[in-house]
């Protein structure tokens, strides 16, 4: 038996969180306003860890990071977004 991980295919990517995040908000009331999320949503950017950073303060949600180390430096390899709310 094996676990998945989060790089597996069939694992949502963070864009499709961030995407689930937002229409969860937009069912709300409470639509995201994030000035880049546009640009995340239609896959012409990858979210960065500020992004992900911004849109869980502004959406007040918690987030859960799975860091990978490389020599002197974090790496962001999965994110999982949870409403407070």
């Amino acid at each position: 038996m094996t676990t998945p991980t989060p790089s597996s295919a069939s694992a949502p990517t963070i864009a499709d969180r961030i995407r689930t995040l937002a229409e969860r908000r937009d069912a709300l009331g409470r639509p995201l306003v994030y000035e880049h999320l546009p640009a995340i949503l239609d896959g012409s950017r990858l979210p960065s860890s500020l992004d992900i950073a911004l849109i869980a303060t502004e959406a007040d949600v918690l987030v859960e990071l799975l860091l990978g180390t490389r020599p002197r430096r974090a790496v962001l390899t999965y994110a999982d977004l949870w409403m407070l709310r």
